[in-house]
């Protein structure tokens, strides 16, 4: 298992910065950089706690896309229901 390139292609797929996902985690963008990277060795926990991190601010991120759609007055999509 690889922990450090699952972290950096999960950041990646899901859009995110990595000084966002870094704070979210409480831990600083050089470090998570270094975990990413192979430099530093990534433990379980940490390990959750980055995971964590990037599906809260996934979340995070799908809400206020609903939330500016809804405000224009376009029906919010929901990401369950395939689009044609």
């Amino acid at each position: 298992m690889d922990r450090a390139g699952d972290v950096r292609r999960l950041r990646e797929a899901a859009g995110l910065q990595a000084g966002d996902v870094a704070q979210k985690a409480g831990i600083s963008r050089n470090y998570l950089s270094l975990l990413e990277g192979g430099k530093r060795p990534l433990g379980l926990d940490l390990y959750t706690t980055i995971l964590s991190a990037i599906s809260d601010l996934r979340e995070e991120r799908e809400r206020s896309w609903q939330e500016a759609v809804a405000s224009v007055g376009g029906k919010p999509i929901d990401p369950q229901v395939p689009t044609r």
